[in-house]
C-alpha cells in the first residue's frame, strides 16, 4: 500500500493500491502549491520514502527506510 506524506491534513494520509496512482495524485497535489510524498508501508512500523514529485518547493525527500 502507498500513501500521501503532506504537511497539509487535507491530502495527507490518501491511500492507493498502485505506485502510480499514487504518484499521479502527489504531482497533483503539489502543482496545487502543496508538498507531497509518497511513501510505501512495509509493516505497521516501518515504511520508506519512494516519491517526490520533481518540482515540489520542498525538494526531495530522503529516500531510506524509517520507523514510526
Amino acid at each position: 500500500m502507498y500513501c500521501i506524506s503532506s504537511t497539509n491534513g487535507w491530502f495527507n494520509g490518501e491511500t492507493f493500491d498502485s505506485l502510480v496512482a499514487a504518484k499521479k495524485r502527489a504531482d497533483e497535489i503539489v502543482a496545487k502549491g502543496y508538498i507531497a510524498d509518497v511513501i510505501s508501508y512495509a509493516d505497521r512500523e516501518t515504511f520508506r520514502a519512494v516519491y517526490t514529485p520533481a518540482t515540489c518547493k520542498a525538494g526531495q525527500v530522503s529516500r531510506g527506510t524509517y520507523t514510526r
